[in-house]
């Protein structure tokens, strides 16, 4: 039986992703954990192996890669978490890291969870420091050293969901909505299971190696129509006033400035995100692997919002 290493396994897409290679596969299972619990039933199940420990720690990283034949890296901060300092020593320095202690151990395949938003490294430090680590992954691969995927989500949605997609229904859900940006720009999704679900159909296929593969759910959202949609399905009216595009750009280039001393992410990567990007489906990765969603957003909606 191979092992499989699942880095950030107490996470949103971790525990999710866990049940499903649980659940169908014949992996012995080791899952990294820095604080967070798992719930019993996966804790209980006998092909998993729990391994407390932070990735910033060299020797946790060596101890953790014993014996692996397969990676998928989702440890991270996440979008919102910080400074650009903040995101390289939460996210960058942990994959580093774990990659030399892969080399040491010659494991097989190291698959890491990247962002959509690596595409665009330029609008926010979670943006950059995940493209440059991408860019130290593939150099590896391209250097025959370590065999590479790198899987670009788009945002991801499901029940109990976190982050901003989480925080934009939050909002939206409030009755006597005021104040609300009017946003041109349009955004790709992804369902949770359908994400776990393309992760495990790439792990055997050797073709997607040493490159970056977008996941989506095959539809190009526009977010003014979100915004109205989400709405309607709550039996909510419009907000009272659209807030104009230059005072949007101006108070998220306020926080981006304020980000040090706050800790906040929102800033020039809110902004673009809202009018600036114009996501584009790409179904490469589905036609070399197999992987078909199963999930769109708004046949999702009802629950989401439950």
């Amino acid at each position: 039986m191979k092992t499989l290493l699942v880095t950030g396994a107490g996470g949103y897409v971790g525990q999710a992703l866990l049940k499903q290679l649980l659940a169908q596969g014949d992996w012995l299972i080791h899952a990294q954990l820095r604080q967070r619990s798992l719930p019993r039933e996966l804790c209980e199940h006998p092909r998993l192996v729990l391994r407390q420990g932070d990735l910033a720690d060299p020797a946790f990283c060596d101890a953790l890669c014993a014996g692996v034949d397969l990676i998928i890296h989702l440890a991270g901060r996440a979008h919102t978490a910080g400074t650009r300092d903040a995101q390289w020593r939460g996210s960058h320095l942990p994959t580093r890291l774990l990659a030399e202690a892969a080399l040491r151990h010659k494991v097989g395949k190291f698959v890491f969870l990247s962002s959509i938003k690596a595409m665009t490294p330029q609008q926010s430090p979670y943006a950059e420091v995940k493209r440059l680590q991408e860019d130290l992954l593939l150099d590896l691969h391209q250097r025959g050293l370590l065999r590479v995927v790198c899987l670009r989500p788009a945002l991801i949605y499901g029940p109990a969901m976190r982050g901003n997609l989480a925080t934009l229904l939050k909002m939206l859900r409030k009755p006597r909505l005021r104040l609300l940006p009017r946003p041109s720009g349009t955004m790709g999704l992804i369902g949770l299971e359908d994400c776990c679900r393309a992760i495990i159909a790439g792990l055997d296929i050797e073709a997607l190696q040493g490159r970056s593969w977008q996941l989506d759910d095959g539809v190009r959202y526009d977010l003014a129509d979100l915004f109205r949609r989400v709405r309607h399905q709550l039996g909510l009216t419009p907000p009272l006033l659209w807030i104009p595009r230059p005072v949007v750009f101006c108070a998220t280039a306020l926080a981006q400035w304020s980000a040090p001393l706050t800790g906040l992410g929102i800033g020039k990567g809110s902004y673009a995100t809202l009018y600036l990007e114009r996501f584009r489906p790409d179904p490469r990765y589905g036609e070399l692997s197999g992987f078909a969603p199963r999930q769109e957003f708004y046949q999702e909606l009802p629950r989401l919002l439950d």
